[in-house]
């Protein structure tokens, strides 16, 4: 049976937790509120069957959402990171920001998914809920400093897992552009009109590369746990 006091309260914490995270907000746009809204009621249900509150009064309302809002921005110090290390390629490709971000961090994301990354995440809700009882903030023990400390360390794992191939790989095609360059003839001119193009590849081929060696550095952190 689900006690709609507890649903109301967790769809609250859910929300403002979900609501901060960067990474999520960036690839999915002005519809991630909403999406957000969607993902705390869809979660909040099988919780609530589980677990009892008392009634949500206003004060009880705000307390679970500022709750919420400070372990979303805990848990998202990876999505931040995220965020920060795609917005690295912009500078180094020249590219439209917008696009670019967007594309990299639903390509991650879509890749902790489908490696069920979501499932630990949906675990530890459940544990949040335990250890802090949904409508009770005299009950709640406070954060563990251990876990700011991990996920500072995740993020910047993340920060350099992701920034690091973009640098090297831009690197690397901007020294062969500059020695094609100095070649007779036309060469010049056609290293500058390839430049785009080559940056944009030698990304793409670094990241894909990253991801394929070693993709347990990319998304432990991306998805809120």
């Amino acid at each position: 049976m689900i006690d709609t006091n507890a649903f109301v309260l967790i769809a609250a914490r859910v929300l403002a937790l979900l609501i901060v995270q960067p990474h999520w907000r960036a690839a999915v746009g002005i519809a991630w509120p909403a999406v957000a809204g969607v993902l705390a009621l869809s979660t909040a249900l099988p919780l609530a069957s589980m677990i009892t509150a008392p009634p949500p009064t206003i004060a009880l309302v705000v307390a679970e959402l500022a709750l919420g809002a400070v372990l979303g921005l805990l848990v998202g110090l990876g999505g931040f990171a995220l965020v920060g290390a795609a917005s690295t390629g912009v500078a180094v490709l020249r590219v439209p920001a917008g696009p670019w971000v967007a594309l990299v961090l639903s390509f991650v994301l879509a890749s902790a998914l489908a490696l069920d990354l979501h499932r630990p995440g949906l675990v530890a809700l459940a544990d949040v809920a335990d250890a802090f009882p949904p409508g009770r903030p005299l009950a709640w023990t406070g954060l563990d400093a251990s876990h700011a400390i991990a996920a500072a360390r995740a993020m910047l794992l993340l920060a350099f897992t992701l920034a690091t191939p973009i640098l090297l790989g831009v690197a690397a095609i901007e020294l062969a552009l500059a020695v094609a360059a100095r070649g007779p003839g036309g060469a010049p001119a056609l290293a500058h009109a390839l430049a785009p193009i080559g940056r944009l590849a030698a990304v793409l081929v670094a990241l894909g590369a990253s991801w394929a060696i070693h993709p347990a550095a990319w998304v432990p952190s991306a998805v809120p746990p």
